[in-house]
């Protein structure tokens, strides 16, 4: 039986995650995430990694609040885009 490759520990801190998140995250970049796993993997990515919904402010520590801040920046960005008003695309749009 052929061993897994072990994959070294990151060297940045990885937001908490359950098993099932990680599937959710595996198969929605494969392409084949179905409508629940692909907002288990969007939830995760929103809150978890991005920490739209945590505080953000560390007491004395500018640089990871700053930091913290960005992470949070990115979910701002998303969540904008599922809830901002569109014109309506032209046909041919999005067929990239």
């Amino acid at each position: 039986m052929r061993k897994r490759p072990t994959v070294p520990a990151p060297d940045f801190p990885v937001a908490p995650f359950e098993n099932y998140d990680a599937f959710a995250l595996r198969a929605l970049s494969a392409g084949t995430a179905t409508a629940d796993e692909q907002k288990r993997a969007l939830r995760w990515i929103v809150n978890g990694a991005a920490m739209l919904t945590s505080q953000s402010f560390v007491p004395g520590s500018a640089d990871v609040t700053a930091f913290n801040e960005g992470r949070r920046n990115v979910a701002k960005q998303i969540t904008h885009l599922i809830v901002c008003d569109l014109e309506p695309a032209p046909p041919a749009a999005g067929k990239n």
